[in-house]
């Protein structure tokens, strides 16, 4: 019975979080509508964060004109803060609308957006120590990309690989199940017996000529794998799209305090 209790208690603290309401608004000449719904949206989300717990949210962005990138960017600087955090974990879109007012001979698009959100606070316990490790920094095009992780605790081994297609779960996989570190331990992947039998992580550059990509680690005491309706099978790796997000924040929140991160980014050019 006590392991019930614990297990409803355990639950039940993940699934209560702060609902608000909060707008977002963007303007600008050179953007499409849906790059300015985009912008709109960001402003919206940051703006729910700081309703509900009184964090301070600051967007970063990285070179390029897509709003993927600009996104990825948004999502990377959240990943990689170490402090309290909020997150979102549940999002409805309750407005939006686009206005065209003329500002002298320019026509300046306003996207206004307003949200409905479930913010949840995630805390992280900063004597977990975890590290990952890229073999480089910059690729070029259809360049084998390989990792190291490393920790300092006994956990439970999850790789997100954030690219302008979408998340890819890349670690655990259809070919390596296994996915528990001992302690002051590390692995590879893919490692020197991976290689030789042809799994290989290759770089792509979609569109331009300059890309900016990340990896996100993340280390469990507990074994609760990543799971998500909304994904869905890639050759051996899972895969979910980048506006999906929301159901990797949510398992974040469902970790509680057992669990530790690590971000590592990458360009690739030609």
């Amino acid at each position: 019975m006590k392991a019930l209790v614990l297990i409803f208690c355990f639950f039940a603290c993940l699934v209560f979080g702060k609902e608000v309401e909060s707008e977002g608004s963007y303007s600008a000449s050179n953007l499409t509508a849906e790059q300015l719904k985009q912008k709109a949206l960001e402003e919206a989300r940051n703006e729910a964060i700081r309703k509900a717990f009184g964090i301070k949210i600051e967007n970063t962005s990285v070179s390029g004109k897509s709003e993927t990138k600009d996104f990825l960017a948004q999502v990377y600087s959240e990943l990689t803060k170490t402090e309290t955090r909020g997150l979102i974990t549940e999002e409805k879109i309750i407005s939006e609308s686009i206005n065209f007012p003329e500002v002298g001979n320019k026509q300046i698009l306003t996207c206004t957006v307003k949200i409905r959100a479930n913010v949840e606070k995630l805390e992280t316990d900063e004597n977990l120590k975890l590290r990952l490790d890229l073999n480089k920094e910059t690729f070029s095009e259809n360049e084998e990309l390989s990792f190291k992780v490393w920790s300092g605790f006994d956990c439970f081994v999850t790789v997100f690989n954030f690219t302008e297609d979408g998340i890819f779960v890349i670690f655990p996989n259809g070919l390596v199940t296994e996915n528990f570190l001992k302690a002051e331990n590390s692995f590879e992947f893919p490692d020197k017996i991976l290689r030789e039998v042809g799994l290989s992580l290759k770089t792509s550059l979609p569109q331009d000529n300059l890309t900016n990509e990340f990896l996100f680690a993340v280390a469990s005491k507990v074994k609760f794998p990543f799971a998500s309706k909304l994904a869905k099978k890639q050759g051996e790796f899972l895969f979910f799209e980048t506006k999906d997000f929301v159901e990797l924040n949510r398992w974040l929140v469902q970790l509680g305090k057992n669990h530790a991160t690590a971000t590592a980014g990458y360009t690739i050019g030609k």
